[in-house]
Formats: structure tokens, C-alpha cells, sequence
């Protein structure tokens, strides 16, 4: 019996050090698989840009959850400040590539825009009729005492009879 109570214990020992490592290695398979991926400029515009936007977000949320993680204490000030700048790093260098992505279509969003506001709105819009103009309703008036009410309310606030039952419609 005395013989066995160390091997187990160097078993218990060696099974947390594995559960140790394994819960260590999912935390940091995201950082690693990112670590030296950059974007083809070969790959398609929609496939290259629907991935950057995927791997914006994955950026964004692993920095929201360092930052947590760091506010709980479970990650040192020295590793937070090292995968933060990592993160931030490689998030900068997304956004940089999806702005890349759509600089060449700048210049003809803005010739379609001074376009636009130097022949003013299409002949289809400007042949319609404009909507009237309501003035806005602010207040109801009580049915019996004539006092002005919010339009949320239910019950007059002077006489206490209902102004308006709870689908909206008004009493009369």
C-alpha cells in the first residue's frame, strides 16, 4: 500500500499537468494559427475580403477577451501587454488591407456622387408629388374634461377616465 501512494500521486500529478497544457494550447491555437498568415493578393476580391472581415472579428473579439481575462487576473500585466500588441498589430494590417481592397472603386463612388448632386434627383423622383407635411401630435385632449394628455397615457391625468385603451385607439 505505501508503495503504490506515489505512483499515484505522480499519475494525479501528471494528469493535471497534461489538462494544464491542453487548456494553455486552445487558449493559444488562435494567436498561433494568425501568427504567419497573410492575405494572397492573388485570391478572389469576395473570398479574400469575406476572410479579412472573418479574421477582423476574430482579432476584435480575442482583444475584448484579453482585456477580460487580464481584468480577472488571469493574465499576467508582461503576456497582456505582449498578445495585445500582437493583436492590435495584426488587427491593424486587416484594416489596412480591406481599405486597400476598396480604393479603387473611391474614385468612381465620388464621380457617381457629384454626379448625382450636380443634375439633382432623377426625373422619377422629381415628378412625384411631395408627402403632405403633418405637424406633429403631441398631446390628446380627455373626451370629458378637455385636459391635454402625453400620448401614451391611458387615463386623463385630471379625471382619471380612460383617454385611450391599451391597443391605442382612443375612447370617445
Amino acid at each position: 500500500m505505501a508503495g503504490a501512494l506515489p505512483i499515484l500521486l505522480v499519475l494525479a500529478v501528471g494528469l493535471c499537468l497534461s489538462l494544464v497544457v491542453f487548456a494553455l494550447w486552445n487558449s493559444l491555437r488562435g494567436l498561433l494559427a494568425h501568427a504567419g498568415n497573410a492575405p494572397s493578393a492573388r485570391a478572389a476580391l469576395d473570398t479574400g475580403r469575406a476572410a479579412l472581415l472573418s479574421e477582423k472579428e476574430e482579432l476584435l473579439a480575442a482583444i475584448r477577451e484579453l482585456k477580460f481575462e487580464h481584468e480577472l487576473g488571469k493574465v499576467s500585466e508582461g503576456d497582456f501587454q505582449r498578445l495585445d500588441l500582437r493583436y492590435r498589430t495584426r488587427a491593424r494590417e486587416v484594416l489596412r488591407d480591406l481599405d486597400q481592397q476598396i480604393a479603387p472603386f473611391r474614385a468612381q463612388a465620388r464621380a457617381l456622387l457629384d454626379t448625382a448632386l450636380v443634375e439633382g434627383p432623377p426625373a422619377s423622383a422629381a415628378a412625384a408629388p411631395a408627402p403632405p407635411v403633418r405637424p406633429e401630435v403631441t398631446e390628446q385632449a380627455c373626451g370629458q374634461c378637455g385636459t391635454s394628455n402625453d400620448l401614451d397615457a391611458l387615463f386623463c391625468k385630471k379625471c382619471g377616465l380612460r383617454v385611450r385603451d391599451e391597443a391605442g385607439a382612443c375612447d370617445p
